[in-house]
């Protein structure tokens, strides 16, 4: 009886965890195209930005070059008809970060090319590539919300605890079970 309990206990301890809202997704790692650094990207507010509104795009350079020394270049592409926009950005330290409005949702490609000649010893540009879908914000001219309704975690979570009620029940009465089918 007491491995039942554990199992209730833990299966009710991890549908709280699910049902509570996330207030933040995990920073992405970016590695170059060359594998030998990385990147730490942040984006906007919890890395989920909304169409149509201002986000941050901040890229945390894991090298040992100053890039206030360099000119980096951001380059976001819209999947959807191939345009490209320059984005304006600032380095200070191993850090570059900018700013811009995704205007609709949908697929992006980011771009971010570090070329160090400038510096010496000379170093390899570095370019990082990641690929964004904007889930949130506005959808052509309407703004809608994201594609997951509200209640959806909450039914998930309860589906998954009557599932779990109905196998302990079975494995309760399986002595029954093979007598009344037999």
């Amino acid at each position: 009886m007491g491995i039942i309990k554990k199992i209730v206990r833990s299966t009710f301890l991890a549908l709280i965890i699910l049902v509570l809202p996330q207030t933040a997704f995990a920073h992405v790692l970016v590695p170059d195209l060359t594998g030998k650094t990385g990147a730490i990207l942040h984006l906007g507010t919890d890395d989920n930005p909304v169409a149509g509104q201002l986000s941050g795009i901040f890229y945390d350079v894991h090298t040992d070059l100053d890039l206030s020394k360099t000119t980096p270049v951001l380059i976001v592409t819209n999947a959807a008809d191939s345009s490209q926009i320059s984005v304006p950005v600032a380095a200070s330290g191993q850090s570059v970060h900018g700013a811009y409005v995704f205007p609709t949702r949908g697929l992006y490609y980011l771009n971010l090319s570090i070329n160090p000649s400038s510096i010496s010893p000379p170093f390899d540009s570095l370019t990082f590539s990641y690929s964004l879908r904007v889930t949130a914000g506005t959808l052509g001219t309407q703004t809608s919300n994201p594609d997951v309704p509200a209640w959806a975690p909450a039914g998930l979570a309860i589906t998954g605890w009557l599932l779990l009620m109905l196998v302990i029940t079975i494995f309760k009465r399986r002595g029954s079970i093979s007598r009344s089918s037999r």
